[in-house]
């Protein structure tokens, strides 16, 4: 009887596979980028043209600014069904509930309702202010469209003394996605431009948010050279 052995581990003796078909989302993708393309495990993923930059240094003026803001958590965009899309399943459907049910949920591959989503006017406010203020520090140059690090500093009001870790103060990952989204297309011409990020949650006796866009580090201060002597297995 022969012995079985995953994918992953034939690939890691020099066996050859056949490689399935990448695995790609069954939704397309909402708003803005395009849809994500994900090879099975043990596929290796092949990047589109010139998709990747090169690992060098470029230069670009830093973009640094400030705003008496209070940090705000990336809210998630309510998605729900506007009543003509309801009405057209309906209709669609025929008195079938069953195919209607089926329309309503997406599964269904002659009819597609298209549902809408709303970003919370909270969040949509915070982004704009974060925008405008990002646009002002640019003074009209162009939108960077080269990797670069991103630093930010949230401050919270509250004794200086302290680290806001109170589970009002948000997760620093998405107070972080906010900021990004709002500087998307006008501070740099995507997000996915972003390679490195240092940030920090503080208190302060007043609101605050401070930002910096600058060039990328290519040695990412050793760490680097620390992956590249070992071995991540």
């Amino acid at each position: 009887m022969g012995a079985r052995i995953s994918e992953a581990d034939a690939r890691r003796l020099g066996i050859p596979c056949a490689a399935g078909p990448a695995a790609v989302s069954r939704h397309p993708a909402r708003g803005r980028g395009a849809a994500v393309h994900m090879p099975p495990p043990g596929v290796p993923r092949i990047p589109s043209k010139k998709g990747r930059l090169p690992n060098s240094a470029v230069h670009f003026d830093d973009v640094v600014f400030a705003l008496s803001l209070e940090p705000r958590p990336k809210a998630r965009a309510r998605t729900f069904m506007p009543p003509a899309e309801l009405a057209r399943a309906f209709e669609a459907a025929r008195g079938d509930k069953g195919r209607f049910l089926s329309i309503v949920r997406g599964g269904d591959a002659d009819t597609r309702i298209r549902h809408q989503s709303i970003t919370p006017k909270e969040t949509a406010r915070f982004e704009q202010a974060v925008k405008m203020a990002g646009l002002a520090a640019m003074k009209g140059r162009e939108a960077i469209g080269a990797q670069m690090a991103v630093d930010a500093v949230l401050a919270f009001e509250g004794d200086a003394g302290l680290w806001p870790t109170d589970n009002t103060d948000g997760d620093l990952d998405n107070l972080v996605k906010a900021l990004l989204d709002a500087l998307n297309g006008a501070v740099y011409r995507d997000d996915r431009l972003v390679v490195q990020l240092n940030l920090a949650k503080v208190c302060l006796p007043r609101p605050a948010i401070a930002i910096r866009v600058k060039p990328a580090d290519p040695s990412l201060g050793g760490l680097l050279d620390l992956l590249l002597r070992s071995d991540p297995r």
